[in-house]
């Protein structure tokens, strides 16, 4: 017995533990008044993982700093047990899970909200860590899981008085129904050379909607069905991704909106490595509005505003990748290539709005001249239709366009 108790107590004392992270300074310029931007960026990052016996504790903390008003902010992003028994895996905490097999927009990922303050980042980077217990198991060449997340927590809307702006900065202010309980189920499995991945996700939106009585606002329910792919063909990587949305008003209220609506979003993407360390992907993300019904809000009426009919120019989508929401259709296109043996990494990309006119250009150099460390300098301009009565995103975003500078150092 003391030897077994010695023998635990020797495995916790002297458990693997192991740490990453960096340091981040960067400035953005506006392109057309050389101003710089006043937004916020991660300073830093730590990340520590501690594994004895079975059992993982991992953690993800940041710094997020504005360069303007020299204000930072402390946030724990991930903070999980895991613990991986012979049948699967069980992770409980505050973590950030990822559904579907497309780069980056996954429709079929709606596990965690956005960050919309960095929604131009790529994959995990722009999500935010919710509670939630995850349990993974195989059985032969399948990977069932299941999630249950006790409190649903919506988008962290771009921080007020910054520069990049998603309309006015404010949800509504009276929002009724934030803690609600949201479960999902997936399958992953091999189709002979392909993966795919069946996924069901029951929870509430991460963008507030109009629920009735005037100025009632809430989170939507939403089901949402889920199919993911990844195949190969020679040297192309195909990549598919579609999800069914049918989403409802939540709130019984005596003057509901009776919100009902039906939508897809999907995405198609192909690779193919071409010579030396090239890449070239290009990414399809839209989306269709099956049907619709109800009220929504309508906020130009006088002198008091009130419900006007559900329809597709005033819908909005809660839940799904941002980019399906906007447009139609956009087309994204990248090319990236390393030079000197990984010493400069450049990067050329573009979203073109295939609907209507909307495009986005940009270009990253990295460059490492000391081992650990990297200089970034990027461009990224946004061009609409010029029309200030239409509701292109692009002509909001034109403001946006910026010069940006940035080193990291990574330890």
């Amino acid at each position: 017995m003391n030897k077994i108790l010695f023998l635990s107590i020797f495995t916790t004392l002297f458990g693997q533990i192991q740490y990453s992270g960096y340091i981040n300074t960067e400035a953005k310029i506006r392109n057309n008044t050389r101003e710089v931007l006043d937004l916020p960026y991660r300073l830093s990052q730590f990340n520590f993982s501690y594994t004895f016996a079975m059992i993982d504790i991992i953690s993800k903390a940041d710094v997020e700093f504005r360069n303007e008003t020299m204000n930072e902010l402390f946030s724990l992003r991930e903070f999980y047990i895991g613990f991986y028994p012979s049948f699967g895996e069980i992770r409980l905490g505050k973590q950030i899970n990822s559904w579907g097999l497309a780069d980056g927009n996954n429709p079929t990922d709606n596990l965690n909200p956005y960050d919309l303050n960095y929604m131009f980042l790529t994959g995990t980077d722009r999500k935010v860590g919710s509670l939630s217990l995850t349990f993974d198991t195989y059985i032969n060449d399948h990977k069932i899981g299941v999630i249950l997340i006790p409190n649903h927590e919506p988008n962290r809307f771009p921080i007020k008085d910054t520069d990049f702006k998603m309309g006015d900065n404010n949800p509504p202010p009276s929002i009724e129904n934030e803690d609600e309980f949201q479960w999902g189920l997936s399958l992953q499995s091999m189709l002979g050379e392909s993966d795919i991945m069946f996924t069901y996700f029951n929870g509430y939106d991460f963008a507030p909607s109009y629920a009735g009585n005037y100025n009632f606002f809430e989170y939507r329910n939403t089901q949402v069905l889920g199919v993911s792919t990844v195949s190969f063909w020679n040297d192309l990587t195909f990549r598919t991704e579609m999800a069914y949305f049918d989403t409802k008003t939540a709130l019984d209220l005596d003057e509901s909106a009776n919100y009902k609506a039906q939508y897809l979003q999907y995405v198609f993407q192909l690779e193919y490595p071409a010579h030396s360390d090239m890449t070239l992907t290009a990414q399809l993300i839209g989306n269709n509005l099956l049907s619709i019904s109800g009220e929504n809000f309508d906020d130009k009426k006088e002198p008091i505003p009130g419900p006007i009919p559900a329809e597709s120019n005033n819908f909005i989508m809660g839940l799904g990748t941002p980019f399906a929401a906007f447009s139609e259709n956009a087309l994204f296109l990248s090319l990236q290539n390393k030079y000197f043996d990984s010493l400069f990494d450049v990067s050329i990309f573009s979203m073109i709005d295939l609907t209507q006119t909307g495009y986005m250009l940009g270009v990253n150099i990295k460059y490492s001249p000391i081992e650990n460390w990297e200089i970034t300098v990027g461009s990224s301009k946004f061009i609409g239709d010029g029309k200030e009565d239409t509701q292109n995103i692009f002509n909001a975003l034109e403001k946006f366009s910026n010069t940006s500078i940035a080193v990291k150092y990574s330890f």
